[in-house]
């Protein structure tokens, strides 16, 4: 059965990301389901958290994030209840098998992160950005508050953006695997979606954002390219404008309330 767990807003607290930079971090929204009545999906807690770093044009979270949820009264880790949640369920359904019974659920998979962090994306009507944090492990019975915490990595564009330009036989040479590096020695490779008349390109170069993508000189406001058939196999000048991708850190330990309900 679910049931949702709205904490109060937690006061702030200051976290160092660097000498020279601090950030408001506030669980805001806390999920715990005991999955009781539906045998095919599986206990979880999710806690949502805004990251307010002041002055950052937020761009991603790292999938290298090193983050836990943890029982604060005796210490016990849902990544590791997560773990051994996970290992028993396979078993499970390995012996339901045999009987004839299939069932799958994708976050009981093998491989699949004790623990996952994804990106809401940049907070609206204010600075930061909106993690979420997700596990199939739910609290011990008794727990009142989770402590988050680990370290989470991130990147932010650079305030300038700048343009590159270089020069290739056809849009092909860049598709697929394929790709060149640029006079900085960054990969600039090429997607393409396929049209009725025009085809259309965005552009991927490693360790930047791309804001704008053209041809000859023509810079577009947007990352994207639209050929003509005939014109992919011309050669051309791929121009970009671009912004680095600065790399963050940020340690987070932080009381998240379960409230008196749990």
């Amino acid at each position: 059965m679910l049931r949702l767990i709205l904490s109060c807003i937690i006061s702030f607290i200051c976290i160092g990301i660097s000498p020279h930079a601090i950030a408001q971090v506030t669980p805001y929204f806390v999920s715990v389901s005991n999955g009781a009545y539906s045998s095919f999906d599986a206990s979880n807690t999710q806690v949502k958290v805004w990251i307010n770093t002041k002055n950052e044009d937020f761009h991603d979270i790292s999938p290298e994030s090193q983050l836990d949820l943890v029982d604060q009264q005796s210490g016990t880790s849902l990544s590791n209840l997560a773990k051994e949640l996970k290992s028993a369920y396979r078993k499970e359904s390995a012996s339901l098998q045999k009987r004839g019974v299939f069932r799958s659920n994708p976050n009981m998979a093998e491989g699949s992160p004790d623990l996952s962090v994804e990106t809401l994306g940049p907070a609206k009507d204010t600075s930061g950005f909106v993690i979420k944090l997700y596990t199939v492990a739910v609290p011990p019975s008794g727990c009142r508050a989770l402590l988050l915490k680990g370290e989470l990595l991130y990147t932010i564009a650079s305030p300038e953006a700048y343009e590159i330009s270089m020069e290739i036989e056809n849009i092909a040479s860049l598709l697929g695997d394929k790709s060149i590096l640029t006079g900085q020695g960054d990969t600039l490779s090429l997607e393409k979606t396929e049209g009725e008349e025009e085809d259309y390109y965005v552009a991927k170069l490693t360790g930047h954002l791309v804001l704008g993508l053209g041809r000859n000189g023509q810079m577009a406001t947007f990352n994207e390219l639209a050929l003509k058939k005939e014109e992919a196999q011309e050669k051309m000048t791929v121009n970009l404008k671009v912004k680095k991708l600065i790399k963050k850190s940020i340690l987070l330990e932080k009381t998240v309330s379960l409230g008196i309900g749990y």
